[in-house]
């Protein structure tokens, strides 16, 4: 296996992780006590799990970089990430814009969206990016054709 997909593997690992925690942390909290005074450690925990998310995609850099320079990441490995890059852009333009529509959609009648939501969007969307990119990598790795 590539230095590429490997890091890709691990990657999407850390970040599925870090996804599953999170939703059963809202679920565990709703919205409700997500925006409260009283979900403040929820919020802090939230903010806990993404951190160890961080520090290994920061390492995982840092081994892309050695590897660059060993001759282990090659032009086709580039090409890969541009393509994984272009798609989980569009895709998280997309999702971002459906959740605002549907959330306006859903609470239109109240006049305003539980503030509960913005941690969610905003947490949400940096766990759907860390996630996405490297599987996206992965399929574009296995099934795209970069090559030419």
């Amino acid at each position: 296996m590539s230095l590429a997909r490997r890091l890709a593997v691990i990657s999407s690992a850390v970040w599925l992780i870090i996804g599953i925690a999170f939703t059963f942390l809202i679920l565990d909290s709703g919205l409700e006590g997500l925006a409260s005074s009283s979900g403040e450690r929820t919020r802090s925990v939230l903010a806990g799990i993404i951190l160890p998310g961080y520090l290994i995609s920061f390492a995982l850099i840092w081994w892309t970089y050695k590897g660059r320079r060993a001759g282990e990441i090659d032009e086709r490995d580039r090409k890969v990430e541009r393509r994984a890059t272009e798609i989980a852009t569009i895709v998280v333009l997309l999702t971002v814009f459906l959740v605002c529509i549907a959330l306006y959609d859903a609470y239109v009648d109240r006049g305003a969206v539980p503030v509960g939501w913005l941690y969610i969007m905003a947490y949400g969307t940096i766990i759907w990016v860390s996630l996405l990119h490297p599987m996206l990598r992965l399929a574009v790795d296995f099934f795209g054709s970069v090559d030419g």
